[in-house]
Order: structure tokens, then C-alpha cells, then sequence
């Protein structure tokens, strides 16, 4: 992974200072994404266009907690709205030769079940940018830091709707790429699922998946459905999770281990991402996505 740590350097200085600590090791799924090696079979060709670039199709899920210390991570999220497009099209032609064909986003709002009712989750359409960029900044605008009671959050609920998402596929996966990439910001813990079986609120998802296990299976393409036939499986290739959070939080640190793709950048706990800057989110962001 010093490759990906080169690029992350390569965008100049970085606006969260300990950017080295982050363990790229633990990033080994993004090398299970090259083609595997099967003798003497032709592996398949990747046709680029004309400037040389991988045509990719990206849909960005960001689940944002929004408790009432996050007011930092959403202002962050708010400013970079609006270039988005542009700076993240552009990191990834010079970083990594990709050409965005297309890049569509939504925002999974989330605080907590059981202490916030019908205020735990907000959920946005996909937005197209550029051309909803207004709408994209106004839904983040929107958004307030209050609530959550308790330190863990339903982070995990937030990346397991994530997942059901209306994925962008790829009709022709050797001249095209999808990237599904789910951005996880929170400055807490997650109330592990399996705490819904002592009781929710009657707001909580009927069809959520009912444990870690579930919800790694699912992100590992072995789960296909679950309750009432919500499905979240996620596609091994195109699947990319990021995790901007306190490291030794739970599951954080353990998910980066043991969940494909997946990698974490460590924030301050209780602190709403106060150090994190935009600079390393789009980094980190475009990084992922070779």
C-alpha cells in the first residue's frame, strides 16, 4: 500500500496532521482488486479512452453522524459540495488515470434509534453532479448537529442502508469500472446490531440486519437478502468503504481488518472531525478508488 500512501502525499501538504499514522496495510483489499493471476488464460483487457484514462462510473454514499458534536465534519462536508465534481475528477485523472464518466452522490444523515425517534436517520435521493450540485450542498446545508444521547450511534444501521443503494452498474465490465464507495464520518462508536434485539423504537428499519456477521457477509457479496427481501449485497469490485473515525472505537479498527476494501482514517473522539480538512477527504476518497 506505499503507493496509495505516495499518491495521498502527492496532493501536497494534507490538512489532517497524522495522516501517516494511517495503517495502509490494512487496506489489502484494494490489491485484491487487480486482476488475479490464472496461468495461462488471457486475462481480460481494460479499454481506456482516447486520453488513456479507465472510463469509471462513481456513486458515493456519505453516512454522516450528525449528534450534536458533529457541527465541524458538517460544515467540512457543506463546503466541499459545491467542487466536489471538480476536484475529486481531477485527482483521479492525474492520480490514478481515471476518467469519471459519471459521479452521483447521497447523504445517510444518522444519529441514534434509541434516543432520537424519527430524527435517527435521514436519507437523500442520488444527486447527479454537476448538474445537482445546488440541491447536493442544500440537502448537507440542511442538516443540524444535535441529538444522540448516549456516545455510540447507529453507525452501522447508516452503512447498512448504504449498502441497499441503488448502485450504478456497469453493462460491460471489461471497457467500463463501478466504484460504490461508502464514506463513514463519525466522531463516536456504533451501537452494535445485535442490540436491537433488546428493543427499538417502532422507527428502526423492520429489515435490518440483525448482526456483524450479516452485515460482513453482505458486504462480502455472501449475503443476498434479509426479513422482508432488502437486499444488501455489494459488489466485491466495485465496493469501497471509508471510515473517517476515532480508530479505537468500535467496530472501527476491527472492520478495517477484516472487511474487504475498507480502510480508516483516524479523527479525535467527541471532537465532530474538527481536524479533518477537505484536502484529505477528496485524497482519500480518490485513493480508494484505483
Amino acid at each position: 500500500m506505499k503507493d496509495f500512501e505516495k499518491e495521498l502525499e502527492a496532493l501536497g501538504e494534507l490538512e489532517l496532521d497524522d495522516i501517516e499514522s494511517i495503517d495502509l496495510n490494512e487496506i489489502d483489499s484494494l490489491e485484491a482488486a487487480q486482476p488475479i493471476d490464472v496461468g495461462d488464460k488471457e486475462k481480460p483487457t481494460v479499454v481506456q479512452d482516447a486520453l488513456g484514462g479507465i472510463t469509471t462510473y462513481v456513486d458515493i454514499v456519505f453516512c454522516i453522524d450528525v449528534t450534536a458534536s458533529m457541527a465541524p465534519i458538517i460544515n467540512t462536508v457543506k463546503n466541499l459540495t459545491l467542487d466536489l465534481y471538480d476536484d475529486l475528477i481531477t485527482n483521479m485523472r492525474e492520480k490514478n488515470n481515471r476518467i469519471v464518466k459519471q459521479l452521483r452522490v447521497k447523504v445517510i444523515a444518522f444519529r441514534d434509534y434509541y434516543c432520537d425517534g424519527p430524527y435517527a436517520m435521514e436519507e437523500s435521493k442520488f444527486f447527479t453532479l454537476p448538474d445537482q450540485k445546488v440541491d447536493f450542498r442544500n440537502f448537507v446545508a440542511s442538516l443540524e448537529a444535535k441529538g444522540g444521547g448516549d456516545e455510540p450511534e447507529n453507525a452501522l444501521e447508516a452503512m447498512a442502508l448504504a449498502m441497499k443503494s441503488d448502485w450504478v452498474k456497469v453493462t460491460n465490465p471489461n471497457t467500463e469500472k463501478a466504484r460504490n464507495v461508502v464514506v463513514i464520518f463519525t466522531d463516536a462508536s456504533a451501537h452494535p446490531l445485535e442490540k436491537s434485539a433488546d428493543g427499538v423504537s417502532e422507527y428502526y428499519p423492520t429489515d435490518m440486519l440483525k448482526n456483524y456477521n450479516e452485515l460482513y457477509e453482505a458486504w462480502c457479496g455472501q449475503g443476498s437478502c434479509v426479513n422482508n427481501g432488502a437486499s444488501y449485497t455489494m459488489d466485491k469490485m466495485a465496493e469501497r468503504l471509508i471510515i473517517f473515525a476515532p480508530e479505537d472505537a468500535y467496530p472501527w479498527s476491527d472492520m478495517a481488518e477484516e472487511i474487504d476494501y475498507a480502510a480508516v482514517v483516524p479523527i479525535s473522539a467527541a471532537e465532530g472531525g474538527i481536524e479533518l480538512g477537505r484536502d484529505t477527504i477528496i485524497a482519500t476518497i480518490s485513493g480508494s478508488m484505483r
